[in-house]
C-alpha cells in the first residue's frame, strides 16, 4: 500500500474508536480498516456519484470519485 490519510491522521475518531475495538488488526493491517471504511462511505453516497459526475468523497485512504468509465477512482490529498 501507498502512504494514505488514515496512517498520518493520529486525531481520527474513527481510527481511535477501531483501535479500542480491534487493536491486533489495527497494528497489523490499519490499511484494510481504512479501505473498510471508505467501501461503506461509498455505498452510502452511491446515489450521489450517479446524479453528480463531479461528486467527490473525502474518505480516510484519499478523495474518491466515479470516473468517466464508470469506475472508482482514488487520490491523494
Amino acid at each position: 500500500f501507498c502512504t494514505i490519510p488514515w496512517l498520518l491522521n493520529d486525531t481520527s475518531t474513527e481510527k481511535n474508536y477501531l483501535a479500542q475495538l480491534w487493536p491486533s488488526l489495527m497494528s497489523r493491517h490499519p490499511e484494510l480498516l481504512a479501505f473498510g471504511l471508505d467501501s461503506y462511505q461509498v455505498v452510502n453516497a452511491f446515489p450521489q456519484f450517479i446524479k453528480n459526475a463531479n461528486f467527490q468523497l473525502s474518505g480516510q485512504t484519499g478523495f474518491i470519485s466515479l470516473g468517466a468509465n464508470q469506475q472508482f477512482e482514488r487520490r491523494l490529498p
